[in-house]
C-alpha cells in the first residue's frame, strides 16, 4: 500500500499530493538559493479548501514559470486536481493540514512508489 492509498478522503489525498509538489518546489528553490516564497504564505496549523485551491493554482504557476513540468509532475498535478474536485467545499481544517504536511515529509518515499 502506497502512502497515498492510506488516506481515505479525496481531500486528504489531494492535500498530500500538494504537499509532495510543494516540497519538490522548495528543494528546487533551495538549490537555486531563492527564497521559499510559497512556503511563507502557508499556515500549516490548518488549511481550508480555499487555501488548498490557492496552493494548487500558485504551485502550477511556479512550476510553469520555472519550466519544471515533466510527465511525472503533470500526473501528480492531474491526480491532485481530481481529488480536490471530488472534495466537499467544507472540510476538517486539520485533516488537510496533516495530509499536506505528510506529503512534504514523505515526498521521497512517494516518488519511489510512483
Amino acid at each position: 500500500m502506497t502512502a497515498l492509498e492510506k488516506f481515505k478522503t479525496p481531500l486528504e489525498k489531494g492535500a498530500f499530493l500538494l504537499g509532495v509538489l510543494t516540497q519538490i518546489l522548495l528543494e528546487k528553490e533551495r538549490t537555486e538559493k531563492r527564497t521559499n516564497s510559497i512556503f511563507f504564505k502557508l499556515n500549516l496549523s490548518y488549511l481550508k479548501m480555499k487555501d488548498l485551491r490557492e496552493i494548487y493554482t500558485e504551485l502550477r504557476a511556479k512550476y510553469e514559470e520555472k519550466n519544471l513540468i515533466d510527465d511525472k509532475i503533470q500526473r501528480i498535478f492531474a491526480e491532485a486536481g481530481k481529488y480536490l474536485l471530488k472534495s466537499p467545499r467544507t472540510i476538517a481544517k486539520k485533516d488537510g493540514a496533516y495530509a499536506f504536511t505528510l506529503g512534504m515529509n514523505l515526498k521521497n518515499q512517494f516518488l519511489k512508489e510512483v
